[in-house]
């Protein structure tokens, strides 16, 4: 899979949908290989976060590192965007969009330690459990 990232400032645009406005990022894929990918404007925190914390310190990575892991798991289990859906018509990282689950790390900061670094990233679905959860180190 393919991610590209935009810097700040730049446009991004899917037909008549457009960043910030419309979405704040999505998956795609083309070619007959496919070919997956997924487009990942800036990370503006005023539109696509729940507002913080930010572990990073950094607002507009830490947006960032959001969309990447919600796209990311989207375009696992629905890589040409016709395979699995729920009964509302969302992707898996839509039904617990936003939704972090509690703050173990980092003194109630972040939710994730990788490599000693800390994140705030959203839970994800799980059809066995019929909830979202948070996995993970």
């Amino acid at each position: 899979m393919f991610l590209l990232f935009t810097s700040s400032g730049e446009g991004s645009c899917n037909g008549s949908s457009c960043a910030y406005t419309d979405y704040c990022a999505y998956h795609g894929a083309f070619g007959s290989a496919p070919v997956v990918y997924s487009n990942e404007p800036y990370g503006d925190p005023s539109v696509c976060s729940a507002g913080g914390p930010f572990p990073t310190g950094d607002a507009a990575a830490d947006t960032a590192v959001g969309t990447a892991t919600h796209e990311l798991t989207e375009a696992l289990t629905d890589p040409e965007l016709n395979a699995w859906y729920s009964a509302l018509g969302n992707e898996i990282g839509d039904l617990c969009a936003y939704d972090y689950g509690t703050n173990t790390w980092d003194s109630g900061q972040a939710n994730q330690m990788w490599y000693g670094h800390f994140y705030e990233i959203q839970q994800e679905y799980d059809n066995h459990v019929g909830g979202c959860v948070q996995v993970g180190p």
